[in-house]
């Protein structure tokens, strides 16, 4: 079985294709998500993006979840903005609109995934 880890960057994706096992694992890439996935032919994909926002809260369960199995590593999951920052335009917008609606404010690496 293959497994492809991706995660967004500035040239499009970048990603990791291994067995379960870490046998012999491969460094893939490229900007057309779909042609990377015909082409390295995994069974599982895991995407480090987070799909769907909350419409008011600041902390998904999933998320909370993903810093409790990261042991020692809690931090590297960044928390999600709301829902209805997608209207703003740039950051500041985008943070004054969460703070509104969660009470909290969120990463600027947050906002750089909203495109």
């Amino acid at each position: 079985m293959k497994f492809l880890g991706l995660d967004g960057c500035r040239g499009g994706w970048v990603g990791v294709l291994t067995d379960p096992a870490f046998a012999a694992p491969r460094a893939v890439g490229g900007n057309d998500l779909d042609a990377l996935l015909v082409e390295s032919g995994p069974e599982i994909v895991v995407i480090d993006i987070p799909i769907g926002l909350s419409a008011n809260e600041h902390a998904r369960c999933c998320d909370i979840a993903a810093r409790r199995a990261m042991t020692g590593k809690g931090s590297s999951v960044f928390n999600t903005p709301v829902r209805g920052i997608l209207a703003a335009t740039d950051y500041a917008t985008a943070l004054e609109i969460n703070r509104s609606m969660s009470g909290k404010g969120f990463s600027r690496q947050a906002w750089a995934i909203v495109p």
